[in-house]
């Protein structure tokens, strides 16, 4: 037996798992407790991603033999990676009690006590390791991370500040440490660790990725082009990071207006569904359309839906569930779905942001916004009020929308160190700049805002008195939001979903764009081809809101009210 277990080692030294495994369990079939082949067979399992199995044979082992570090540790690894995380800590914590000095499981147990969000106990671990190490890469960045998490921007700064010092060499740690300062809003810092990163590898894709994001949101986009484009031509063809290069390259190309180049872009973004028929190959089809990414953006899309008529085309629909009540109407549409069906009933599935792609579509100012009608028999106090103001006209407002909106103040930071800054679209201007705009209007402001806060509508109705109706709930509810902006005659503010709709029903609204201008209502000039007949009032410099102030539309700059139509108010100057 001794001799076999000799064999094996020295078989799995040199590079034979398989015959070090065949001994290994020749063994264990004589002397099922034998430790060191369940050891070494749980070795071999966790080092082929065999995590369950690497569990019970090390576990086993570990039974066997008391205090064994190595084993203690690898079945430690095995539990994290079985998602059995307090298990893991445990056996981390006993690993650290039995070698106080074991920095190695020490980083581990403190990683994993931040991965499962147990902050505090993280930073405790991170900080006994850096009072014996103070120039440890890893730690210092754990370390940055960790003080983001808890709000505590200075002292995470001074960590990420000391890694910089000691100049690492080593790409991830610079991205990682790009992110931490990308957190931190200090963009000039968080480039240059992007730019450290891949100039130590040149195709370092999540650098590339990182600062090209970056610059896109800060409307350096010729420069972010560049990087997109880099990580698109040195990419492997089925990764992750090309689908997100292309898709991110398509938003700007589309912010340009240079749809030629935009769509194909466009059409190899991340995508549930693969299908790109042409429109010969769909004629007389049953097709399924997903709706993506926001509700303003199924319904911007959507108005593609009429190119699909001379084709005979059957289409099923999935897409958000707050927003199909509104869809019912829409008669091109056989049914609705809030989530994916079956389909293999289907001809063909696609995405709505493909439907411009399939059918060459040069202009998104030849389709108007899909056309929506609300359903005037529909009863709510807020509507009852909005319709029976006696100051008029009406004015729809929003000051802030995006993917953000919806999240807490609060919202959990905790995330991977190594993954890519989330591109949130964040569209806000601040509410003392709003009621500031609205001071000269005399008619009934309707405050739309998804989500705000108290202390919002307390200013505003603070500022503008009687003025103000809020009628923020409805957007719980878009048929009865729908039926209220039938009733309100302009519409002021940030892009959202109910400015859509607004769309939907006929109606034009003055658009505020903060920079850096989105593809929606292009990076420059003062339409957009998405709504042609909307009005733009373009933020020009970072944090300033005069340029806002100063192009202020008649009707806000001016007393308008009845009985003015309020058509003759609402051109921007």
């Amino acid at each position: 037996m001794p001799q076999q277990i000799q064999k094996a080692a020295q078989f799995y030294e040199s590079g034979d798992s398989i015959k070090a495994d065949a001994i290994c369990r020749e063994i264990l079939q004589k002397d099922q407790n034998h430790a060191t082949a369940l050891h070494l067979r749980g070795v071999i399992a966790y080092q082929a991603k065999d995590y369950v199995a690497a569990v019970k044979l090390l576990g086993a082992a570990n039974k066997q033999i008391k205090g064994n570090i190595n084993i203690m540790f690898a079945l430690a690894a095995s539990y994290e990676y079985t998602q059995q995380h307090e298990a893991a800590i445990g056996l981390y914590r006993e690993v650290c009690k039995l070698m106080p000095d074991n920095t190695s499981a020490r980083q581990q147990l403190a990683g994993l006590l931040a991965k499962t969000q147990q902050t505090e106990r993280a930073l405790t671990e991170y900080l006994s390791i850096y009072q014996t190490n103070r120039h440890q890469p890893d730690v210092l960045l754990a370390l940055s991370h960790l003080y983001i998490t808890l709000d505590n921007n200075a002292e995470s700064q001074r960590h990420a500040d000391a890694l910089r010092k000691i100049k690492p060499n080593n790409s991830d740690l610079w991205n990682n440490l790009g992110i931490v300062y990308k957190s931190l809003n200090d963009t000039d810092n968080a480039i240059k660790c992007f730019q450290e990163a891949f100039l130590l590898a040149e195709n370092h894709t999540q650098s590339r990725l990182n600062i090209a994001s970056m610059l896109q949101d800060i409307g350096r986009f010729e420069d972010a082009k560049k990087h997109y484009l880099h990580v698109i031509n040195n990419s492997d063809t089925t990764s992750n990071a090309l689908s997100r290069a292309h898709y991110n390259l398509a938003l700007i190309y589309l912010g340009d207006g240079n749809y030629t180049q935009g769509w194909p872009h466009l059409a190899l973004r991340p995508k549930v569904f693969s299908d790109l028929p042409t429109p010969a190959e769909i004629k007389g089809k049953r097709l399924i359309i997903l709706g993506e990414e926001g509700l303003g953006d199924e319904l911007a899309f959507l108005r593609f839906l009429p190119l699909l008529r001379s084709h005979q085309v059957s289409v099923d629909y999935v897409g958000n569930k707050k927003l199909l009540p509104v869809l019912k109407q829409i008669a091109s549409i056989t049914h609705l779905f809030d989530s994916i069906p079956d389909t293999t009933a289907y001809d063909f599935c696609i995405s709505a942001m493909d439907l411009p792609l399939i059918f060459s579509v040069a202009q998104p100012a030849n389709y108007p916004a899909l056309t929506l009608t609300a359903e005037q028999n529909i009863k709510h106090p807020l509507i009852d009020d909005i319709s029976s103001s006696k100051l008029k006209p009406t004015l729809g407002i929003t000051w802030r929308a995006g993917i953000n909106t919806d999240l807490p103040k609060d919202k959990p930071k905790d995330k991977p160190k190594d993954q890519q800054p989330e591109k949130y679209l964040d569209k806000s201007i601040p509410i003392e700049i709003m009621a500031s705009a609205l001071k000269n209007y005399v008619g009934t402001v309707v405050i739309l805002q998804r989500n705000p806060r108290p202390e919002e509508i307390e200013y505003l109705t603070h500022q503008l008195s009687e003025k103000v109706i809020d009628a923020s709930s409805l957007n719980n509810d878009l048929l009865l939001m729908l039926r209220a902006l039938s009733d309100i005659d302009n519409y002021f503010g940030v892009s959202n979903t109910n400015m859509h709709l607004f769309a939907g029903l006929g109606k034009t609204a003055d658009v505020i764009v903060p920079l850096p201008g989105e593809w929606r209502w292009l990076h420059e000039g003062n339409t957009s081809p998405w709504h042609p007949n909307f009005g733009i009032l373009r933020q020009t410099t970072p944090g300033n809101w005069d340029d806002i102030l100063d192009k202020l539309p008649a009707y806000l700059r001016e007393p308008c009210g009845s009985p003015i139509s309020p058509n003759s108010c609402s051109q921007p100057v």
